[in-house]
Protein backbone atom coordinates (compact mmCIF):
# COMPACT_ATOMS: atom_id res chain seq x y z
CA UNK A 1 0.00 0.00 0.00
CA UNK A 2 2.66 2.50 1.05
CA UNK A 3 4.93 1.50 -1.85
CA UNK A 4 2.15 2.47 -4.23
CA UNK A 5 1.65 5.87 -2.56
CA UNK A 6 2.97 8.56 -4.89
CA UNK A 7 2.48 12.34 -4.92
CA UNK A 8 2.67 14.69 -7.83
CA UNK A 9 6.22 15.84 -8.80
CA UNK A 10 5.78 19.48 -7.58
CA UNK A 11 4.74 18.26 -4.10
CA UNK A 12 7.61 15.77 -3.79
CA UNK A 13 10.21 18.24 -5.08
CA UNK A 14 9.21 20.97 -2.61
CA UNK A 15 8.96 18.53 0.29
CA UNK A 16 12.49 17.19 -0.39
CA UNK A 17 13.83 20.77 -0.48
CA UNK A 18 12.29 21.57 2.89
CA UNK A 19 13.67 18.34 4.39
CA UNK A 20 17.18 19.24 3.20
CA UNK A 21 16.88 22.72 4.73
CA UNK A 22 15.76 21.22 8.05
CA UNK A 23 18.69 18.78 8.02
CA UNK A 24 21.12 21.58 7.28
CA UNK A 25 20.05 23.46 10.44
CA UNK A 26 20.29 20.94 13.23
CA UNK A 27 20.60 17.58 11.50
CA UNK A 28 17.70 16.11 13.50
CA UNK A 29 14.19 17.49 13.94
CA UNK A 30 10.79 16.63 15.42
CA UNK A 31 7.63 16.81 13.32
CA UNK A 32 4.77 18.02 15.54
CA UNK A 33 1.28 17.50 14.16
CA UNK A 34 -0.42 20.26 16.16
CA UNK A 35 -4.15 19.94 15.54
CA UNK A 36 -5.27 23.27 16.93
CA UNK A 37 -6.99 24.80 13.90
CA UNK A 38 -10.31 26.60 14.03
CA UNK A 39 -12.30 23.91 12.20
CA UNK A 40 -10.85 21.18 14.41
CA UNK A 41 -11.82 22.94 17.63
CA UNK A 42 -15.28 23.70 16.28
CA UNK A 43 -15.84 20.10 15.16
CA UNK A 44 -14.78 18.56 18.48
CA UNK A 45 -16.44 21.26 20.58
CA UNK A 46 -13.32 21.78 22.70
CA UNK A 47 -13.21 25.29 24.15
CA UNK A 48 -10.81 24.72 27.03
CA UNK A 49 -8.58 27.77 27.52
CA UNK A 50 -10.56 29.93 25.08
CA UNK A 51 -12.41 33.15 25.76
CA UNK A 52 -16.19 33.41 25.74
CA UNK A 53 -16.16 35.20 22.39
CA UNK A 54 -14.00 32.50 20.83
CA UNK A 55 -16.30 29.79 22.19
CA UNK A 56 -19.36 31.47 20.66
CA UNK A 57 -17.55 31.81 17.34
CA UNK A 58 -16.78 28.09 17.27
CA UNK A 59 -20.38 27.23 18.21
CA UNK A 60 -21.77 29.36 15.38
CA UNK A 61 -19.37 27.74 12.92
CA UNK A 62 -20.46 24.25 14.00
CA UNK A 63 -24.17 25.11 13.71
CA UNK A 64 -23.73 26.59 10.23
CA UNK A 65 -21.84 23.56 8.89
CA UNK A 66 -24.47 21.22 7.47
CA UNK A 67 -22.40 18.02 7.14
CA UNK A 68 -21.49 18.06 10.85
CA UNK A 69 -24.27 16.05 12.47
CA UNK A 70 -23.58 16.80 16.15
CA UNK A 71 -24.45 20.40 17.01
CA UNK A 72 -24.63 20.48 20.82
CA UNK A 73 -21.41 19.36 22.49
CA UNK A 74 -20.42 19.60 26.13
CA UNK A 75 -16.82 20.82 26.14
CA UNK A 76 -16.15 19.59 29.68
CA UNK A 77 -17.30 16.05 28.91
CA UNK A 78 -15.23 16.02 25.73
CA UNK A 79 -12.12 16.98 27.62
CA UNK A 80 -12.77 14.55 30.49
CA UNK A 81 -13.25 11.76 27.93
CA UNK A 82 -9.89 12.49 26.29
CA UNK A 83 -11.48 13.56 22.98
CA UNK A 84 -9.92 17.03 22.77
CA UNK A 85 -6.58 17.84 21.12
CA UNK A 86 -3.77 19.02 23.33
CA UNK A 87 -3.24 22.76 23.55
CA UNK A 88 0.15 24.23 22.58
CA UNK A 89 0.92 24.75 26.25
CA UNK A 90 0.16 21.12 27.09
CA UNK A 91 2.29 19.94 24.18
CA UNK A 92 5.22 22.01 25.44
CA UNK A 93 4.89 20.58 28.94
CA UNK A 94 4.59 17.07 27.52
CA UNK A 95 7.76 17.35 25.39
CA UNK A 96 9.77 18.85 28.26
CA UNK A 97 8.61 16.00 30.51
CA UNK A 98 9.90 13.52 27.93
CA UNK A 99 13.36 15.06 28.27
CA UNK A 100 13.75 17.05 25.04
CA UNK A 101 15.95 20.13 25.51
CA UNK A 102 14.72 23.64 24.62
CA UNK A 103 17.11 23.76 21.63
CA UNK A 104 15.23 20.98 19.83
CA UNK A 105 14.22 21.83 16.27
CA UNK A 106 10.44 21.33 15.90
CA UNK A 107 8.60 21.49 12.59
CA UNK A 108 4.90 22.38 13.00
CA UNK A 109 2.94 20.22 10.55
CA UNK A 110 -0.41 21.99 10.78
CA UNK A 111 -2.50 24.72 9.30
CA UNK A 112 -3.22 28.10 10.80
CA UNK A 113 -3.21 27.83 14.60
CA UNK A 114 -6.34 29.26 16.18
CA UNK A 115 -5.28 32.31 18.15
CA UNK A 116 -2.10 32.94 16.17
CA UNK A 117 1.21 33.75 17.82
CA UNK A 118 -0.50 34.56 21.12
CA UNK A 119 -1.59 30.94 21.45
CA UNK A 120 1.80 29.62 20.28
CA UNK A 121 3.73 31.75 22.75
CA UNK A 122 3.17 29.13 25.48
CA UNK A 123 4.92 26.57 23.27
CA UNK A 124 7.65 28.84 21.86
CA UNK A 125 8.62 29.92 25.39
CA UNK A 126 9.70 26.32 26.10
CA UNK A 127 10.93 25.47 22.57
CA UNK A 128 11.94 28.65 20.74
CA UNK A 129 13.28 26.75 17.71
CA UNK A 130 9.89 26.36 15.97
CA UNK A 131 9.64 26.37 12.17
CA UNK A 132 6.77 26.27 9.67
CA UNK A 133 6.78 25.59 5.96
CA UNK A 134 6.09 29.31 5.47
CA UNK A 135 9.41 30.11 7.18
CA UNK A 136 11.39 27.44 5.31
CA UNK A 137 10.06 28.06 1.79
CA UNK A 138 9.85 31.31 -0.16
CA UNK A 139 6.63 32.93 -1.31
CA UNK A 140 7.37 31.93 -4.90
CA UNK A 141 7.72 28.27 -3.90
CA UNK A 142 4.44 28.30 -1.96
CA UNK A 143 2.52 30.30 -4.55
CA UNK A 144 1.07 27.21 -6.24
CA UNK A 145 -0.13 25.73 -2.93
CA UNK A 146 -1.73 28.78 -1.35
CA UNK A 147 -5.39 27.93 -1.97
CA UNK A 148 -4.96 24.13 -1.90
CA UNK A 149 -5.17 22.78 1.65
CA UNK A 150 -4.84 19.14 0.56
CA UNK A 151 -1.57 19.80 -1.29
CA UNK A 152 -0.18 21.68 1.72
CA UNK A 153 -1.17 18.73 3.92
CA UNK A 154 0.66 16.39 1.49
CA UNK A 155 3.87 18.40 2.00
CA UNK A 156 3.45 18.11 5.79
CA UNK A 157 2.84 14.38 5.37
CA UNK A 158 6.14 13.78 3.56
CA UNK A 159 8.10 15.90 6.04
CA UNK A 160 6.48 14.07 8.97
CA UNK A 161 7.27 10.64 7.53
CA UNK A 162 10.95 11.54 7.06
CA UNK A 163 11.37 13.14 10.50
CA UNK A 164 13.44 11.64 13.30
CA UNK A 165 10.53 11.77 15.78
CA UNK A 166 6.85 12.26 15.01
CA UNK A 167 4.56 13.65 17.74
CA UNK A 168 0.79 14.08 17.31
CA UNK A 169 -1.46 16.06 19.61
CA UNK A 170 -4.63 14.40 18.28
CA UNK A 171 -5.17 10.98 16.70
CA UNK A 172 -6.79 12.10 13.47
CA UNK A 173 -6.70 10.54 10.00
CA UNK A 174 -3.39 12.09 8.98
CA UNK A 175 -1.70 11.19 12.28
CA UNK A 176 -2.76 7.56 11.92
CA UNK A 177 -1.63 7.43 8.29
CA UNK A 178 1.79 8.86 9.19
CA UNK A 179 2.14 6.45 12.11
CA UNK A 180 1.38 3.46 9.89
CA UNK A 181 3.77 4.66 7.19
CA UNK A 182 6.57 5.07 9.71
CA UNK A 183 5.97 1.57 11.05
CA UNK A 184 6.14 0.25 7.51
CA UNK A 185 9.50 1.95 6.99
CA UNK A 186 11.06 0.29 10.03
CA UNK A 187 9.18 1.28 13.17
CA UNK A 188 10.49 4.81 13.37
CA UNK A 189 9.95 6.64 16.64
CA UNK A 190 6.38 7.89 16.94
CA UNK A 191 4.90 9.44 20.09
CA UNK A 192 1.16 9.71 20.69
CA UNK A 193 0.08 11.18 24.01
CA UNK A 194 -2.58 9.41 26.03
CA UNK A 195 -4.86 12.42 26.43
CA UNK A 196 -7.21 10.66 28.85
CA UNK A 197 -4.52 9.80 31.39
CA UNK A 198 -2.48 12.94 30.72
CA UNK A 199 -5.33 15.33 31.50
CA UNK A 200 -7.41 13.40 34.04
CA UNK A 201 -5.06 11.75 36.49
CA UNK A 202 -5.18 13.92 39.63
CA UNK A 203 -1.98 14.69 41.40
CA UNK A 204 -1.65 12.86 44.71
CA UNK A 205 -2.24 15.16 47.64
CA UNK A 206 0.68 15.44 50.02
CA UNK A 207 0.33 13.28 53.11
CA UNK A 208 0.81 15.31 56.30
CA UNK A 209 1.91 13.11 59.20
CA UNK A 210 -0.14 13.29 62.38
CA UNK A 211 2.37 13.92 65.13
CA UNK A 212 -0.21 13.65 67.94
CA UNK A 213 -1.26 10.07 67.09
CA UNK A 214 0.39 7.29 69.11
CA UNK A 215 3.22 5.55 67.37
CA UNK A 216 2.55 1.96 66.31
CA UNK A 217 4.52 -0.74 68.13
CA UNK A 218 7.83 -1.54 66.60
CA UNK A 219 8.10 -4.97 64.96
CA UNK A 220 10.20 -7.56 66.79
CA UNK A 221 13.80 -7.81 65.65
CA UNK A 222 14.92 -10.53 63.28
CA UNK A 223 16.91 -12.38 65.95
CA UNK A 224 13.80 -12.82 68.11
CA UNK A 225 11.85 -14.19 65.16
CA UNK A 226 14.61 -16.71 64.49
CA UNK A 227 14.56 -17.90 68.12
CA UNK A 228 10.79 -18.38 67.97
CA UNK A 229 11.02 -20.39 64.76
CA UNK A 230 13.78 -22.60 66.22
CA UNK A 231 11.74 -23.30 69.38
CA UNK A 232 8.68 -24.28 67.32
CA UNK A 233 10.80 -26.65 65.22
CA UNK A 234 12.20 -28.35 68.34
CA UNK A 235 8.72 -28.91 69.78
CA UNK A 236 7.59 -30.50 66.53
CA UNK A 237 10.60 -32.85 66.48
CA UNK A 238 9.86 -33.99 70.04
CA UNK A 239 6.21 -34.74 69.22
CA UNK A 240 6.91 -36.76 66.07
CA UNK A 241 7.59 -40.19 67.78
CA UNK A 242 4.38 -40.00 69.83
CA UNK A 243 2.22 -39.23 66.86
CA UNK A 244 0.17 -42.04 65.39
CA UNK A 245 -1.93 -41.45 62.33
CA UNK A 246 -5.51 -42.71 62.55
CA UNK A 247 -6.41 -41.94 58.96
CA UNK A 248 -6.29 -45.60 57.91
CA UNK A 249 -8.59 -46.74 60.72
CA UNK A 250 -11.02 -43.90 60.09
CA UNK A 251 -11.28 -44.59 56.38
CA UNK A 252 -11.58 -48.34 56.95
CA UNK A 253 -14.55 -47.85 59.24
CA UNK A 254 -16.09 -45.30 56.93
CA UNK A 255 -15.89 -47.74 54.04
CA UNK A 256 -17.62 -50.46 56.16
CA UNK A 257 -20.46 -49.02 58.20
CA UNK A 258 -21.16 -52.48 59.73
CA UNK A 259 -17.79 -53.91 60.78
CA UNK A 260 -17.68 -57.68 60.80
CA UNK A 261 -16.70 -59.67 63.90
CA UNK A 262 -13.33 -61.40 63.86
CA UNK A 263 -13.33 -64.61 61.88
CA UNK A 264 -12.70 -67.99 63.51
CA UNK A 265 -9.87 -70.01 62.02
CA UNK A 266 -11.23 -72.75 59.79
CA UNK A 267 -9.26 -75.98 59.76
CA UNK A 268 -10.16 -78.70 57.27
CA UNK A 269 -8.89 -82.24 57.48
CA UNK A 270 -8.52 -84.68 54.68
CA UNK A 271 -10.73 -87.30 56.26
CA UNK A 272 -13.39 -84.78 57.30
CA UNK A 273 -16.31 -84.39 54.92
CA UNK A 274 -17.19 -80.96 53.68
CA UNK A 275 -19.67 -79.10 55.77
CA UNK A 276 -22.70 -77.86 53.81
CA UNK A 277 -22.45 -74.68 55.87
CA UNK A 278 -19.02 -73.99 54.44
CA UNK A 279 -20.09 -70.91 52.45
CA UNK A 280 -21.62 -69.35 55.54
CA UNK A 281 -18.52 -70.15 57.57
CA UNK A 282 -16.25 -68.62 55.01
CA UNK A 283 -18.61 -65.65 54.82
CA UNK A 284 -18.57 -65.67 51.05
CA UNK A 285 -20.68 -62.93 49.55
CA UNK A 286 -23.81 -64.19 47.99
CA UNK A 287 -24.68 -63.06 44.54
CA UNK A 288 -27.94 -61.17 44.27
CA UNK A 289 -30.81 -63.19 42.83
CA UNK A 290 -31.25 -62.82 39.14
CA UNK A 291 -34.44 -61.04 38.33
CA UNK A 292 -36.32 -62.07 35.23
CA UNK A 293 -35.62 -59.80 32.38
CA UNK A 294 -38.66 -57.68 31.64
CA UNK A 295 -40.23 -58.43 28.34
CA UNK A 296 -40.28 -55.57 25.96
CA UNK A 297 -43.68 -54.65 24.77
CA UNK A 298 -43.92 -54.80 21.02
CA UNK A 299 -44.23 -51.46 19.43
CA UNK A 300 -47.57 -50.81 17.88
CA UNK A 301 -47.26 -50.65 14.16
CA UNK A 302 -50.16 -49.77 11.97
CA UNK A 303 -51.17 -52.41 9.44
CA UNK A 304 -49.76 -51.86 5.98
CA UNK A 305 -52.08 -50.08 3.63
CA UNK A 306 -53.99 -52.38 1.30
CA UNK A 307 -53.99 -51.62 -2.39
CA UNK A 308 -57.14 -50.07 -3.69
CA UNK A 309 -59.26 -52.14 -6.03
CA UNK A 310 -60.28 -50.35 -9.11
CA UNK A 311 -63.57 -51.09 -10.72
CA UNK A 312 -63.45 -52.05 -14.27
CA UNK A 313 -66.51 -51.02 -16.16
CA UNK A 314 -67.26 -52.74 -19.37
CA UNK A 315 -69.22 -50.39 -21.56
CA UNK A 316 -70.02 -53.03 -24.13
CA UNK A 317 -71.44 -55.74 -21.88
CA UNK A 318 -72.26 -55.80 -18.19
CA UNK A 319 -71.41 -58.63 -15.85
CA UNK A 320 -75.03 -59.73 -15.64
CA UNK A 321 -76.63 -59.94 -19.06
CA UNK A 322 -80.08 -59.44 -17.57
CA UNK A 323 -78.99 -56.38 -15.52
CA UNK A 324 -77.25 -53.62 -17.44
CA UNK A 325 -74.46 -51.66 -15.83
CA UNK A 326 -75.24 -48.31 -14.18
CA UNK A 327 -73.28 -46.40 -16.78
CA UNK A 328 -75.22 -47.97 -19.62
CA UNK A 329 -78.41 -47.27 -17.73
CA UNK A 330 -77.52 -43.60 -17.51
CA UNK A 331 -76.68 -43.50 -21.17
CA UNK A 332 -80.04 -45.08 -22.01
Amino acid sequence: MYNALRFSPPIEILAKKLIERLRSREGRYIALHLRYEKDMLSFTGCTYGLTEAESKELTIMRENTNHWKVKKINSTEQRLGGNCPLTPKEVGIFLRALGYPPSTLIYIAAGEIYGGNARLSTLSSRFPNLVFKETLATKEELEGFTNHASQSAAIDYIISVESDVFVSSYSGNMARAVEGHRRFLGHRRTITADRYRLLLQPRPSPVIPNLTAPMPPAPPPASELLWQAAAAACVKLLLVPSYRSTDFEVHRHLARPDPLPPRRPLVLRRDQPLDPRLPSLLRLPRAPPLLPRPRRRPRHRPPPPQPRLRRRLDLRQSRDPDRPSPRLRNLA
